[in-house]
């Protein structure tokens, strides 16, 4: 957030609640880009609390907190701000995503509802652990979107061996007894596809 025209410049408070989804089961750290006092809050846990001068930095949270993805989270910013330019900014990271802005998607103000940005650009995605080890593993999307989303895993000779349509966000992808190998996951987003190369060790 950054406050201009006819919004207060100095010496004022503001408070923000509302919920928060995660999109998949992790370990979550979250960090707050601000200049002023800052609370931040998940439920009754505060991850963070910290004052600064009139500089901005980032501080992320010194507690980890864990995270059901898709469930809706209580949480509470509170922010004072002395002088000069304000802002404020929330991020998260888990998993492979780092210092990751928190999609307003992954958002819920009261009197609102989660809102779904349309993207006309093949969507990016990551698949972790890679290597995989065991017989799941989990994609994550990086942006929301009103598109289908179907991914197809294909082997080296070209054979589709799974296919599932994906949510915003997380999934978690059951690959159980694929022989050990080189794989590739195509993401079919209405016809836009992109591609992550993997591979299954026993």
């Amino acid at each position: 957030w950054r406050w201009r025209g006819d919004y207060p410049r100095d010496s004022f408070s503001v408070k923000w609640s509302g919920q928060i989804i995660p999109p998949i089961d992790a370990e979550y750290t979250f960090e707050l880009l601000h200049d002023g006092y800052v609370t931040f809050s998940v439920g009754d846990q505060i991850l963070i609390n910290q004052e600064l001068d009139d500089s901005e930095i980032t501080i992320p949270s010194e507690t980890k907190i864990n995270l059901e993805g898709g469930n809706a989270y209580d949480f509470e910013i509170y922010y004072e701000h002395l002088e000069y330019i304000s802002r404020l900014q929330l991020a998260w990271s888990y998993g492979v995503v780092q210092s990751e802005v928190v999609p307003n998607c992954q958002i819920q103000l009261p009197g609102t509802t989660t809102s779904v940005v349309v993207s006309t650009e093949p969507k990016r995605f990551d698949l972790y652990p890679n290597p995989v080890v065991e017989s799941d593993f989990q994609l994550y999307l990086y942006q929301c979107t009103a598109k289908e989303n179907v991914l197809i895993i294909y082997d080296q000779l070209g054979k589709i061996i799974h296919t599932q349509s994906l949510q915003n966000f997380g999934n978690t992808i059951s690959i159980k007894n694929i022989p050990q190998g080189v794989y590739f996951a195509v993401l079919d987003q209405d016809g836009e596809t992109s591609t992550k190369k993997f591979s299954v060790v026993q």
